[in-house]
């Protein structure tokens, strides 16, 4: 047990120091396996008998932006001002105020040294303007062995949920505009699904 806890807070360390990769317009740091010394220490956790793992490797919190999935909706202002009239400025940050810290989590479960499932959790979004359903983020990591000391890392996952709706503000003529712009209601247009997606291949040599 000593042993196993020392492996792991190694690896805690690596992950920590490292620097993530990911898709440009994702908010999630999600950390590809290609850290030499981490996958090193997995080896050494696994060499001596049968061991299950569960490693979180990013956790993210934030009450300023509204995301879906992994990917930023609306960044919330603190004021808003008209895009017909930049002097027309009014305060909407409450129209955005989340109930709750939204938060995203992902994690691998290794299940082998070589294999390991991606799994991942966004509580979602909830404010008087908006809502983003929770979603969930499914996935697998897979090191394959060309010959000693080659191998390929595959990773591939997926977010799966996330609904956006946006609603509504009135004014005191009962018309209803959107506040991220006080434009019409009408003229505005949004996606209420977001698909987010990632693959990873990565070529490793250790030498």
């Amino acid at each position: 047990m000593k042993k196993f806890l020392t492996l792991l807070i190694s690896l805690l360390q690596e992950i920590s120091n490292a620097q993530s990769v990911l898709n440009q317009s994702s908010v999630n740091p999600f950390l590809i396996r290609d850290i030499v010394g981490i996958q090193s220490n997995i080896e050494n956790l696994f060499a001596s008998k049968s061991v299950e793992l569960f490693l979180p490797v990013s956790v993210y919190m934030n009450n300023g932006a509204a995301i879906s999935s992994d990917v930023s909706v609306l960044s919330v202002p603190a004021n808003t001002c008209s895009t017909f009239d930049k002097s027309v400025c009014y305060a909407t940050a409450d129209f955005y105020k989340t109930d709750y810290p939204q938060i995203i989590i992902s994690s691998y479960y290794f299940y082998g040294k070589d294999d390991a499932l991606i799994l991942g959790v966004n509580t979602g979004y909830s404010s008087s303007k908006l809502s983003i359903e929770p979603s969930i983020e499914l996935g697998f990591s897979k090191f394959i062995n060309i010959r000693k000391q080659h191998r390929f890392a595959i990773e591939a996952s997926t977010w799966l949920g996330g609904k956006i709706e946006h609603r509504p503000c009135v004014d005191s003529f009962n018309r209803e505009y959107y506040c991220g712009n006080l434009s019409a209601w009408s003229d505005f247009k949004y996606q209420s699904t977001i698909d987010s997606y990632n693959m990873r291949v990565m070529y490793q040599w250790k030498f």
